[in-house]
């Protein structure tokens, strides 16, 4: 699978290769969500196309 990177973050951009590369090496099933980027929980919630109660771990 091949992603697109964010061209104004290479640490994030390094660090999301890596991660994914890990995952497509174990032949894990995962989803990515693509979405602006959120800093609040509002942010969230207005630019999530899912609930964003999905991204946080429930007890």
């Amino acid at each position: 699978m091949t992603h697109a990177a964010a061209p104004d973050a290479p640490a994030a951009n390094a660090a999301f290769a890596h991660i994914t590369a890990l995952l497509d090496a174990s032949n894990a099933a995962y989803t990515l969500h693509e979405h602006a980027p959120s800093v609040t929980i509002q942010d969230a919630d207005a630019n999530l196309w899912f609930a964003y109660e999905r991204l946080l771990k429930q007890d």
